[in-house]
């Protein structure tokens, strides 16, 4: 682990996230009209007292609920299963045993799915939002862990903003490489990752109470074993598909770098427009014209009644 792959997967990072710029400014408008819980993570600000008061119209956030809720009925109809095993092509000739199979395996997925500490009603909720939103989802499904670092047992599923990672996609339209961004304390770091594995700086933080809790910026990693073992300049070392890199992006340091099954991670793309490999929400890449023109007009109303209650008075010669 040294810091010579920290400062690799940092320039990777750093470059998938400045080509997502221009899609950044797009979707920080389009949340800014229809959600802006979600668009100001986009910025620096935090929400208080200027909390939407640019939007001068309400109908766009109603719009954005009503297409929201009809999407979550859709997809997850509230009074039955979404879901179930199933054979790839129908065989009416299935004996009632293999019919039972699927309907035990069915089960089973739903109760890993939808377990108590799975928060995968939340996680599904949020990635609706931002599907809505954004045109597109993120979300991760890990093993969820105990405090002291035993496994719960129970599967993790966490949606993540849009404003906080950034991905490439190879030339099927897959994921190919995914950087996310995170925020830790020192003191978390050191519990997490181990205090031997942490940079020189974060070491020299936690001999201090002030600079244990000073938060750190990380990212956590996706890529393929044979993209990292190019990126790294090292052989692979395992036969996993994947490799999961968890990195300090300010001090170019590689925390932890495990082989992985499978990308942690799902995506989901609403609408693509080619080359772009971004998502795009066709509701809210048609309603943003009338949204910006009911602002032209609001505005132009306002200036009209200004002016009519105080007139230009000219001066007498």
């Amino acid at each position: 682990m040294g810091d010579n792959n920290g400062e690799e997967l940092s320039k990777r990072g750093d470059k998938l996230f400045a080509d997502r710029v221009s899609w950044y400014a797009l979707q920080a408008e389009l949340a800014s009209k229809f959600a802006p819980d979600l668009g100001y993570l986009f910025s620096t600000a935090e929400p208080g007292a200027e909390y939407a008061t640019h939007n001068l119209d309400i109908t766009p956030m109603l719009a954005f609920n009503e297409w929201t809720g009809a999407m979550q009925m859709n997809l997850r109809p509230p009074d039955r299963r979404w879901f179930g095993e199933t054979l790839v092509e129908a065989h009416e000739d299935l004996s009632t045993r293999g019919r039972d199979w699927l309907k035990r395996r069915t089960n089973v997925v739903w109760k890993l799915l939808y377990g108590k500490r799975t928060q995968s009603r939340k996680a599904l909720r949020q990635a609706d939002r931002n599907l809505s939103a954004f045109g597109e989802y993120l979300i991760s499904i890990s093993r969820l862990m105990e405090r002291d670092g035993s496994f719960a047992g129970s599967l993790l599923f966490q949606t993540w903003h849009p404003a906080f990672y950034a991905y490439a996609i190879d030339w099927q339209g897959e994921l190919s490489e995914l950087h996310r961004k995170a925020t830790m304390s020192a003191a978390d770091l050191a519990k997490r990752f181990e205090e031997k594995n942490l940079s020189q700086q974060v070491r020299r933080m936690l001999d201090t109470s002030d600079g244990r809790m000073k938060p750190v910026q990380v990212r956590h990693a996706v890529l393929p074993t044979e993209e990292y073992e190019y990126c790294t300049r090292q052989a692979p070392k395992s036969n996993a598909p994947w490799v999961s890199i968890w990195y300090d992006a300010e001090n170019r340091n590689v925390l932890r770098e495990p082989p992985q099954p499978w990308p942690l991670y799902v995506l989901g793309r609403w609408q693509e427009i080619p080359p772009i490999q971004w998502g795009f929400s066709p509701p809210a890449m048609t309603a943003i014209a009338t949204s910006r023109r009911g602002d032209e007009l609001f505005l132009a109303m306002l200036e009209f009644a200004e002016k009519s209650a105080s007139p230009d008075r000219k001066s007498v010669v």
